[in-house]
């Protein structure tokens, strides 16, 4: 049996090749369909790896771009005409793009390919742009996922917040929460719950892009830093960063710009001495959990956060961090004080390190993964047998 993985994103690829090794351990031969455009960097890759197969994305410069709309679609479309001459037996695909959607039914009604939706990010409900969400071309947008999705034999949504959110067929989705190989060197307890003094070491890590809340991580940590000399350790880049460095140190936090880092060794000497980390987006962001917080959660760090749905209840039920209110910015001094006494008690509690490995390992290990997986996909063989 041949099946296809297929993301338009970099940024994806690392859970297309859980997805993929799970597949292979099926009997599948798996064929992995990425572009040879890299999201990050903002520019085309050459890469030949084996069972990968890489098709053309036309560069973009901006996220937020007419340019990386049309670049996706056509994306999307050119993927579609491989996978149809493909001879596939599964399509798993990442979704967005939304044209995907499209793509899929029509090769599931022509060739009778089986298919899995992984629902990753909601288009356009998870970008800055609720004013004009009415328009005509934002719902043909959203209805090219919406009226394709049906034809799918499982759908996958990143966050149970997802399956809230849109009408799904709810006896065939189920919540697959992002994986991370761990690092072997995380210990129980995290090394900064022994910190020296006054000094707070705080990450942020991953994209810095137009859906971060700058305006809320500034007033926050500038209230923190008052009571405590921080230290802001960023790794990332994207298209934000000058604003988001300039906007803290224009405020006395100590801030230290990493760039893009992807030596795992690296990063965790940095990660390995932050007691706190960010997790931060705008009130208008579809999200429910982010790549980032896993991150944080696997070398122990518990989560300065603010995104609704899984994480929220995450972190409020087994106190692996600090909610913090879309209020904010028009917080009284006293409310301010109260919540930089409970990131200061966080930060130093050996149990809260703890409780954050072990989330960790309970939901976003391979092991997790692999077992949702399976729980899926046996279940819904069942079903279809029960319907014969």
């Amino acid at each position: 049996m041949r099946a296809a993985i297929v993301t338009h994103s970099s940024t994806f690829e690392e859970r297309a090749e859980a997805v993929a090794l799970f597949f292979q351990k099926k009997g599948y031969t798996v064929v992995r369909v990425f572009s040879d455009f890299d999201h990050h960097r903002k520019c085309t890759v050459n890469r030949e790896e084996k069972d990968h197969v890489y098709i053309h994305m036309k560069p973009y410069t901006r996220n937020l771009s007419l340019g990386r709309m049309r670049s996706i679609h056509q994306f999307a479309r050119d993927a579609g005409a491989y996978l149809a001459s493909g001879d596939f037996d599964l399509l798993y695909i990442m979704l967005p793009a939304n044209t995907f959607a499209e793509e899929a039914e029509r090769i599931h009604k022509e060739q009778g390919a089986r298919v899995i939706f992984d629902l990753i990010d909601l288009w356009p409900e998870s970008l800055p742009l609720k004013a004009v969400s009415w328009l005509p071309p934002l719902q043909m947008w959203k209805n090219l996922r919406d009226q394709h999705i049906g034809c799918a034999d499982i759908v996958f949504t990143e966050c149970g917040f997802y399956r809230n959110q849109l009408d799904l067929p709810k006896n065939r989705t189920y919540t697959l929460y992002w994986c991370k190989y761990t690092r072997n060197n995380v210990p129980d307890v995290h090394a900064c719950v022994n910190m020296q003094g006054r000094e707070f070491r705080i990450a942020y890590i991953g994209a810095i892009n137009h859906i971060i809340d700058i305006p809320r991580i500034v007033c926050l940590l500038e209230a923190l830093n008052r009571r405590v000399h921080l230290i802001v350790d960023i790794i990332g880049e994207g298209e934000q960063r000058e604003r988001f460095v300039a906007a803290l140190m224009a405020k006395g936090i100590q801030t230290v710009y990493h760039g893009a880092i992807y030596e795992e060794d690296r990063k965790a000497e940095i990660l390995s001495r932050c007691c706190l980390g960010l997790n931060v987006m705008r009130t208008d962001v579809h999200v429910g959990l982010s790549m980032k917080s896993i991150e944080y959660l696997s070398d122990g760090i518990p989560l300065i956060n603010s995104i609704k749905g899984d994480l929220w209840d995450f972190v409020s039920r087994y106190g692996i961090g600090v909610n913090i209110p879309d209020n904010l910015l028009s917080l009284s001094g006293h409310e301010m004080n109260l919540l930089c006494d409970s990131l200061c008690t966080v930060a130093k509690d050996p149990e809260a390190h703890r409780r954050a490995v072990q989330l960790y390992r309970d939901n976003f290990t391979p092991e997790a993964f692999n077992r949702t997986m399976e729980r899926a996909i046996t279940e819904q063989l069942k079903m279809q047998t029960e319907r014969k």
